[in-house]
């Protein structure tokens, strides 16, 4: 399985040991269960949302980010694919089913997000693509994939 790499703006902000992270507020009962257990991560006590991450990319930077100590919600357009995303990563994770293109989906996704925690890291990964020469690239190509930008 590929490995995703954290970039420095993910890590977490200062804080020394465990001890300072155990006395951290933690929004609403999403302390992650491994924040007892283990060492610091680089994500230990902080809250992501991935857009797209059923597969691919997105997936795997949802099971790193859990492995790092962050609870994570994943969004994905098909419940199937969601819920078997979910099982892979485990636990500390929440799906929202949802299509990035529309607002409807996005403000479902803030409602549940911010029910629950506040949002500490944003991985926006959805996105599609279709292939076609460039000669072929049309206005509505324009307009169908610049949408999930």
């Amino acid at each position: 399985m590929p490995t995703v790499g954290l970039p420095c703006c993910l890590q977490t902000s200062g804080l020394r040991n465990n001890n300072e992270l155990q006395s951290v507020n933690h929004p609403k009962g999403l302390r992650p269960n491994s924040m007892k257990n283990q060492g610091t991560g680089k994500l230990q006590g902080k809250v992501a949302v991935i857009t797209g991450g059923t597969t691919g990319i997105g997936l795997a930077a949802a099971k790193l980010f859990v492995k790092e100590g962050a609870y994570v919600f994943i969004t994905g357009r098909r419940q199937k694919e969601l819920d078997e995303a979910e099982k892979a990563i485990g636990g500390s994770v929440t799906g929202v089913q949802g299509d990035v293109t529309k607002l409807a989906d996005l403000d479902r996704l803030y409602e549940t997000v911010k029910a629950r925690a506040r949002i500490d890291v944003l991985f926006a990964n959805a996105g599609v693509a279709e292939f076609a020469p460039l000669e072929g690239v049309t206005e509505q190509h324009f307009d169908k994939y610049s949408a999930s930008m």
